[in-house]
């Protein structure tokens, strides 16, 4: 493990309520530190909006020191970049999870600099140049979830973000990787939950709006950011396993729920 394997959230989101997300990604910055960050994300060249960016770095900014934030899929930076501005100077690490190799062999992105043959190095590098600034907050993690599993250490990281492969089998691989890696109390969010992101709404839908258990959990208005506090995630992840919910290698078919579903 990375670290040792208890923790206790010390996160805001057990006080976070539906309507806390309500206005979080208004377009409208509301410091110089926002519109260094905005000018930063979009230097970076990645792939969320500036709702988006706005959402990540508020939600970041409520965390307390000595909080553990977990990015799986970081690609060229762009939302690590968001998440950086939030915590620096400050006592919180950032532990960034990504494959960084052949984007294009796995289809995971269609994008200008995923399309070269050496796109990982590539990316890898510009991620680098573009997080630099972050410094020893900053923890690389080149590899995929599955590669990562038994390492990640249980009960350990207070806000996770999700955005890797984009198919049902990797977001349900990637969500259940993180219930067991998310400290209760933690926050558990998302990308690309809409119309064109089947495999991401299809595992969602399954693990976080079908669960009872789990009551504040929407879609960050104006974004396409899905979000969940998790009060017990290994109660979750024992419930879900007790459902007989599908293992990812078991299946290859995306269930059949509408992008349109609300959480």
């Amino acid at each position: 493990a990375l670290m040792p394997e208890t923790h206790i959230s010390t996160t805001v989101a057990p006080s976070l309520s539906t309507d806390s997300f309500v206005s979080i990604g208004s377009q409208q910055p509301i410091s110089a530190i926002e519109e260094a960050m905005l000018a930063a994300v979009a230097a970076s060249h990645g792939l969320v909006t500036v709702s988006e960016a706005l959402s990540l770095h508020r939600l970041c900014q409520m965390l307390p020191a000595g909080a553990r934030i977990l990015e799986i899929g970081s690609y060229l930076g762009a939302s690590t970049t968001a998440i950086g501005h939030a915590i620096l100077g400050r006592e919180i690490d950032l532990y960034c999870l990504d494959c960084w190799h052949d984007y294009v062999a796995h289809g995971f992105i269609d994008h200008p600099w995923a399309k070269s043959a050496h796109s990982g190095n590539e990316v890898l590098l510009k991620f680098l140049e573009t997080t630099a600034f972050i410094h020893s907050q900053l923890r690389i993690l080149k590899g995929t979830t599955e590669q990562f599993r038994t390492l990640l250490p249980a009960s350990f990281f207070d806000l996770i973000f999700i955005d890797a492969g984009h198919d049902y089998d990797s977001v349900l691989n990637d969500l259940l990787i993180s219930m067991r890696a998310l400290a209760p109390g933690g926050l558990l969010l998302g990308h690309d939950y809409h119309s064109d992101g089947h495999g991401v709404v299809a595992a969602v839908n399954q693990v976080i709006y079908e669960s009872r258990n789990i009551t504040v959990k929407g879609i960050i208005p104006g974004t396409s950011i899905w979000y969940a506090v998790i009060n017990n995630p290994l109660q979750e992840l024992v419930n879900l396993n007790a459902s007989g919910l599908p293992r990812p290698t078991d299946r290859t078919s995306v269930p059949g729920s509408p992008a349109s579903r609300s959480l």
